[in-house]
C-alpha cells in the first residue's frame, strides 16, 4: 500500500516537472512585442486589437490667404492669375512707397520755403539738419532719395514699366485663352470624327449581315 502511494506521488511530481518545463520553453520561444513596434493612433495611443479603428484627422481647411499662397494643381489659368496678382501687389506697394516718399519730400520743401520767407534762421537750421542727416545716411550706406525731380522721374518710369507689364500680361492671357479655344475645337472635331467612324463601321457590319441595303 505504501509503495503504491509513493509511486503515485512520483508520477504526479514527474508530470508537474514536465508541465513546468513546457511552460518555461514556451516563455523562452515566445518573442515579446515591444510597445514601440505596436501600431498607434494619431494621438499616440497603442492599438492592441486588429479591429481597433485608427481615426485620421480631417484635412485642415485652408484660408483664403493660404490658398492664394499655394501654387500647386493643374488649373493653370488660376495659377497664372495668382502669379500676376502677387507680382502686381508687390509692384503696387513699391509705387506707393515712392509716392509716400515723394509727398514727404514735397511737404518738407514747402515747409522750408515758408520758413525762408518768415523765419530765415529756422530755415537755415532745418537745411543744416537735412544736410547732416543726408551725410549720416550716406556714410551708413543708405541711399537718400529726397530730390523731388528725381522722385517724379522715378515714379513715371515705374508707372510706365507697370503699364507695359500689365499690357504684356493681358496679351499673354489672351493667347492662353485663344490656344485653349483652338484645342477645344480640335478635340470636338476629333470626337465627332471618332463617332462618325464608329457609325460607318457599324453600317458596314449591318450591310454585310444583310440587315440593311
Amino acid at each position: 500500500m505504501k509503495r503504491r502511494i509513493s509511486k503515485m506521488k512520483m508520477k504526479q511530481r514527474k508530470a508537474e516537472e514536465k508541465r513546468q518545463a513546457t511552460v518555461d520553453e514556451m516563455k523562452i520561444n515566445e518573442a515579446p512585442m515591444k510597445s514601440e513596434n505596436l501600431p498607434r493612433t494619431d494621438e499616440g495611443k497603442v492599438v492592441y486589437s486588429k479591429f481597433d479603428f485608427i481615426v485620421k484627422d480631417k484635412k485642415k481647411k485652408l484660408s483664403k490667404a493660404e490658398r492664394r499662397e499655394k501654387f500647386t494643381g493643374k488649373d493653370y489659368k488660376s495659377l497664372l492669375n495668382k502669379v500676376f496678382n502677387k507680382y502686381f501687389d508687390v509692384f503696387t506697394i513699391f509705387i506707393r512707397f515712392i509716392l509716400s516718399k515723394y509727398y514727404q519730400v514735397q511737404k518738407r520743401d514747402e515747409k522750408l520755403k515758408e520758413l525762408k520767407d518768415k523765419e530765415p534762421e529756422k530755415a537755415k537750421k532745418m537745411e543744416e539738419d537735412i544736410k547732416w542727416n543726408r551725410a549720416i545716411s550716406k556714410a551708413a550706406g543708405i541711399k537718400v532719395k529726397d530730390n523731388v525731380e528725381l522722385l517724379k522721374k522715378g515714379l513715371k518710369n515705374k508707372q510706365k514699366i507697370k503699364e507695359k507689364r500689365i499690357d504684356k500680361w493681358q496679351k499673354r492671357n489672351e493667347n492662353v485663352k485663344s490656344n485653349q479655344a483652338v484645342k477645344q475645337d480640335k478635340r470636338k472635331v476629333n470626337l465627332q470624327k471618332r463617332i462618325d467612324e464608329k457609325k460607318k463601321k457599324k453600317m458596314q457590319i449591318l450591310r454585310r449581315k444583310g440587315r440593311i441595303l
